[in-house]
């Protein structure tokens, strides 16, 4: 299943209870020291029973796959409200500290 933003724009695949998202580096949240997901997008995985979030980032030194429950963005109390286009996105984050590596290139 496919997952689109308030932009329409395509962020990641819910497959087999897991959502896949490719990120960059003008994704990383530096204020938080990792990845957010919007409201929006949260509320959708959990209709799904999403259990696991993964993340494939194609940052500057390489590739590294971070994974982490679901449970964790649902729970996390960093926030951040993008403004957009007279639109609030509501995001909800977590840190890379607080995910698993599972694979770097």
């Amino acid at each position: 299943m496919k997952i689109f933003n308030f932009e329409n724009k395509y962020v990641g695949d819910i497959i087999d209870g897991i959502y896949y998202s490719q990120r960059t580096p003008k994704h990383f949240m530096i204020k938080f020291n990792g990845f957010g997901i919007s409201k929006s997008i949260l509320d959708e995985l959990k209709k799904n029973d999403v259990r696991t979030v993964q993340i494939n980032y194609l940052g500057h030194k390489g590739v590294i796959l971070y994974s982490c429950s679901s449970q964790k963005f649902y729970n996390s109390e960093k926030t951040f409200i993008f403004r957009k286009n007279d639109i609030n996105d509501l995001q909800l984050f977590v840190s890379i500290d607080d995910m698993s590596v599972i694979k770097e290139r």
